[in-house]
């Protein structure tokens, strides 16, 4: 079974020090780790130019990630995001 995979592009540009641009790639990574379930076997590639504040980078990169498995075709998804059925109900 293949998976989803990531690419990473942090230019020197907007981040010079090397320790800044590796953490960016760390929280890069932890966030597609924590979203891989739900993206089915695709390539995601992230580019980061310029500077970025890392709670909402961290943020933006959540909702990105989970648009992305979204708006997939419905037989890629997994179950857990598909949209209810209409005609059931999931409430009380």
């Amino acid at each position: 079974m293949r998976s989803a995979r990531l690419g990473l592009v942090v230019t020197k540009r907007g981040n010079p020090k090397a320790v800044r641009r590796n953490r960016l790639k760390r929280l890069i990574r932890e966030q597609f780790r924590l979203q891989a379930n739900n993206l089915p076997e695709v390539d995601v590639v992230v580019q980061v130019f310029g500077q970025v504040d890392d709670a909402q980078f961290t943020q933006q990169l959540h909702r990105l990630l989970l648009q992305i498995a979204r708006r997939l075709p419905p037989e890629l998804l997994p179950p857990e995001l598909l949209p209810p059925e209409e005609g059931t109900h999931s409430g009380p």
